[in-house]
């Protein structure tokens, strides 16, 4: 019913082979969520033994969160990668 169609239309092609570009984007998402999560686990830990103040503890994440976003934006103009939009376009949304 449902896989009758592509099964017929895939039946004379060979099958798909990987060029080594999938095993590298799931690296790379792995190491990029690893950098996130362990971090992002850890950092309200250390930040409370830092600092006793619930009012300077409350200021863990919206730090956390602008130094994440500063360097992947500093590392995007570093590389000389940066297409930055002009304000107001539809890249912008």
């Amino acid at each position: 019913m449902f896989g009758s169609s592509s099964a017929a239309a895939n039946a004379g092609r060979e099958p798909r082979r990987s060029t080594g570009g999938e095993l590298r984007l799931v690296l790379a998402y792995g190491a990029y969520g690893l950098g996130y999560i362990i971090p992002a686990t850890f950092l309200p830990v250390m930040a409370k033994e830092v600092a006793s103040d619930p009012a300077v503890f409350g200021w863990a994440w919206p730090a956390f969160g602008a130094a994440a976003g500063l360097s992947t934006l500093s590392v995007a103009l570093l590389s000389g990668r940066a297409e930055i939009a002009p304000p107001g376009s539809a890249a912008n949304w």
